[in-house]
C-alpha cells in the first residue's frame, strides 16, 4: 500500500478572529477569506471613536466584537526596557489598516468601564466576547451584561506579574456562568496536554496565540499549518492515554492540582 499524504490543516474561516492593529485590515480579511470574523479590539477612543469602529466592522459582515479589558495601561516589561524596544517605534508609527481616520489614545483603555460595555451592548446587536477574565465575580457580572462568551486570558502572562494562571481560575469562572454564556481560555497553552485540561474544567474552545505566531515566523501560512497538526497529534495521544474517546469523557475528576517543581 503506499503512503497515504497527509492533508493540510486548514483554520475554520468563520471561527478566526483579527486583532484591531492586524494588517491587513479587517475589511481586507474579510474579502479574501470569505469568512466571518471575530474583530477584537482595545478601546482606544470615545463613545463616537468606538460606535464608528463597530459601524466599520458591522459593515464588513463581522460575526462578533471581542472587547479586551485587561490592558487600562501597557504592562512593564524587563526584558523589552533593558533592550530599550518600543513597538510603536518598530512599526514606525504608522496608522494600522483598522484605525485609518479614527486614531488611537490608550488613555481611553482605563476609562473603559461596566457602563461603557453596558453601552456597547445596548449599542450593537453583533455577539459580544469580554477578553481578559479572570475571576468569578467578573465573569458573573459580564454575563448579567449580556455577553455571549467569557473569554480567561492573562495576556499570556505578559501583563501583571505574579497573577493567577488561566487553567486554575477556570473551573470557578464556569462555575460562575453556568449555561448563560460560552467560556473560552488562553494563555499558557503550549501542548496537546494543555488544550485537554480546558474541557475537562469546562471551556468551550482553547484559543493559542504564541504558537501560532512561532509556526507564522519559521513557516508562514504552513508553519501556522504544522503547529495545527502538532496539536492534534498530541490531543489525540493524550486522549487515547487517559481512554477518553471524546472531549465530553474529559471531566473535572480528569484534572488533578498539584505543586510546581
Amino acid at each position: 500500500m503506499g503512503r497515504q499524504q497527509r492533508q493540510p490543516v486548514r483554520p475554520r474561516r468563520e471561527r478566526s478572529g483579527i486583532g484591531i492593529l492586524s494588517s491587513p485590515g479587517f475589511a481586507e480579511v474579510q474579502s479574501r477569506s470569505g469568512g466571518r470574523n471575530l474583530f477584537q479590539i482595545y478601546v482606544s477612543g470615545d463613545d463616537r471613536w468606538l460606535d464608528s469602529l463597530v459601524e466599520r466592522v458591522s459593515d464588513a459582515n463581522a460575526a462578533g466584537l471581542c472587547v479586551t479589558v485587561d490592558s487600562a495601561v501597557e504592562a512593564r516589561r524587563d526584558r523589552l526596557l533593558e533592550r530599550s524596544f518600543d513597538w510603536r517605534v518598530s512599526s514606525g508609527g504608522a496608522t494600522p489598516p483598522n484605525l485609518e481616520g479614527l486614531g488611537r489614545e490608550r488613555s481611553h483603555q482605563a476609562g473603559f468601564t461596566w457602563k461603557a460595555l453596558e453601552r456597547l451592548r445596548a449599542r450593537t446587536e453583533l455577539p459580544l466576547v469580554v477578553k481578559g477574565i479572570v475571576t468569578a465575580d467578573d465573569a458573573r457580572r459580564a454575563v448579567d451584561v449580556g455577553v455571549q462568551a467569557v473569554y480567561i486570558s492573562n495576556h499570556g502572562g505578559r501583563g501583571l506579574d505574579h497573577g493567577l494562571s488561566t487553567i486554575e481560575v477556570l473551573q470557578e469562572v464556569v462555575d460562575a456562568v453556568g449555561d448563560r454564556a460560552q467560556v473560552v481560555l488562553d494563555s499558557g497553552v503550549r501542548h496537546g496536554t494543555d488544550v485537554c485540561k480546558a474541557p475537562a474544567l469546562g471551556a468551550r474552545a482553547v484559543l493559542i496565540g504564541r504558537l501560532q505566531l512561532w509556526g507564522l515566523a519559521a513557516g508562514g501560512a504552513e508553519g501556522v499549518a504544522q503547529v495545527l497538526r502538532i496539536l492534534r497529534a498530541e490531543i489525540e495521544n493524550t486522549m487515547a492515554l487517559m481512554g477518553a474517546r471524546t472531549l465530553a469523557e474529559l471531566t473535572p475528576a480528569s484534572v488533578r492540582k498539584t505543586i510546581p517543581v
